[in-house]
């Protein structure tokens, strides 16, 4: 198995979740060593025993446990969140330190597990879990599940869907709370606020101008009758919504044009491999080609039909490979927190930081459909939800999927879109989330790099 790519992963994580720029001189590092003692800014995840002996700091490892983690700060203000981790994890006892320590995160033991070290100029934070492989198993699932696929399938569909990666992870307890508990998001919070308050550096909002929530709204084609999209778009009225479209599609390029005219449509692919999943590459080949053809551009937004799935990500390098920048495969369907996460993050694979962005689609059509909700019943949990979430302490995107062939059973679902962006939603499509994201992904003094680049080709090709 390739290392992970931690600094990568761990800088990415931060920007999304505000900390836009770094200092140049902060070192990143699992284990520490003797480079690293003298160095004023660190961040040394899992720390050696050597290392911490070096501050006066003794360690121990603990196994895995089922205990929810404590931030000090948050518990004097009530403000306690869902921290768990899926890996074993090491305890700190500094009262031999003749240093500046502050614990920053407990066990559901009082031990310390994350703490922050200062001495005259230098700042280290030392993490005794694996945040990072934790986040990413979150995020993305347990890969040892895939070995197996006994459980791949899932509301009376025998083909293989994502669900099986996560659910052994999430607890019997999840689902007690609206919204549930959001594991990897809350890690990522505590990073991400950890690393603003030592290091001082400052934090932005999340969300454009401080929303607490934003919504992206999509639509599986499916072959839908246009006249189900026109009434689609009458519920719609303003709201954005990125149509997702099958290859058998009855709209083409005119009608698409003249359909969504002067309106915010995106339209992304819903690739169809259900008939022959073990060809899905050459399925999207084709199915690429076709998008372009019939629509005269790429897509950049996908999400399978039926969320089709193919063990661990493994359909990721086909999505990469034709331009597919931004996938919403993960059914939360009635909210179900599956990925611990309601931001959208660059996928970890193969020991690389990918290009490729997933992002969980949180509520779906289905609740009608497959769990039997009424339109009203459904349209109340999606209201609930969006409440909790501007209510909550972390921001959020809920992708919501309304199929327009299904918006005569659905117009109260559709009328609750209205409401939550009432309550302060920032409408999005697809390619509008992402751009937001994207352009947070690189830092300030990349983004510099780049100015100076792209001015120094342009100098140079006007003198040539």
């Amino acid at each position: 198995m390739k290392p992970l790519p931690l600094r990568d992963t761990l800088t990415h994580m931060l920007r999304v979740f505000g900390i836009v720029t770094l200092p140049r001189e902060l070192n990143i590092a699992s284990g520490g060593g003797n480079d690293l003692a003298d160095t004023d800014l660190s961040i040394i995840i899992s720390p050696s025993e050597d290392y911490c002996r070096k501050f006066g700091i003794s360690m121990n490892s603990l196994p895995i446990t089922k205990l929810n983690f404590e931030i000090p700060k948050r518990k004097l203000t009530g403000q306690l969140g869902s921290l768990r981790s899926l890996h074993t994890y090491s305890v700190f006892e500094i009262g031999g330190s003749d240093h500046n320590v502050e614990p920053i995160l407990l066990d559901g033991l009082g031990n310390i597990v994350w703490l922050c070290i200062r001495q005259d100029s230098r700042v280290i934070l030392v993490i005794g879990t694996e945040v990072v492989e934790d986040i990413i198993r979150f995020r993305q699932g347990d890969p040892l599940q895939a070995t197996e696929r006994n459980n791949s399938s899932a509301w009376s569909f025998d083909f293989e869907r994502p669900n099986y990666l996560f659910e052994s992870q999430l607890g019997a307890d999840l689902g007690t709370t609206i919204p549930e508990p959001r594991f990897a998001d809350e890690w990522c919070d505590l990073l991400a606020e950890s690393v603003s308050q030592n290091f001082q550096v400052e934090r932005s909002p999340m969300l454009p101008n401080g929303a607490r929530a934003a919504l992206v709204i999509t639509g599986d084609d499916d072959q839908a009758y246009l006249e189900k999209y026109l009434e689609q778009q009458k519920a719609l009225d303003k709201l954005p919504i990125t149509y997702l479209m099958h290859p058998e599609t009855r709209h083409d390029r005119q009608s698409s044009k003249e359909m969504f005219a002067g309106k915010n449509v995106e339209l992304g692919l819903h690739p169809d491999a259900l008939e022959t999943p073990k060809e899905y590459g050459t399925r999207l080949t084709e199915q690429t080609s076709w998008f372009k053809e019939h629509f005269g551009f790429s897509p950049i937004s996908v999400r399978n039909h039926g969320f089709l799935n193919d063990g661990y990500w493994g359909h990721t390098e086909h999505w990469v490979s034709h331009g597919l920048e931004f996938s919403s495969n993960l059914p939360g369907l009635d909210g179900h927190m599956l990925n611990g996460s309601l931001l959208p993050a660059r996928l970890v694979l193969d020991g690389e930081l990918t290009s490729h962005w997933s992002i969980l689609t949180t509520f779906g059509d289905g609740m009608v459909f497959a769990l039997d909700l009424t339109d009203h019943d459904a349209a109340d949990k999606l209201r609930q939800f969006a409440k909790g979430l501007i209510d909550s302490s972390i921001p959020g995107v809920i992708v919501i999927n309304l199929h327009p062939q299904n918006i005569d059973e659905t117009r109260e679902l559709h009328a609750a879109l209205h409401d939550i962006v009432e309550m302060g939603c920032i409408p999005w499509t697809m390619r509008e989330c992402l751009g937001w994201f994207n352009e947070r992904d690189t830092s300030a003094y990349e983004r510099n790099e780049n100015v100076v680049k792209t001015w120094w080709r342009n100098l140079i090709g006007r003198i040539t």
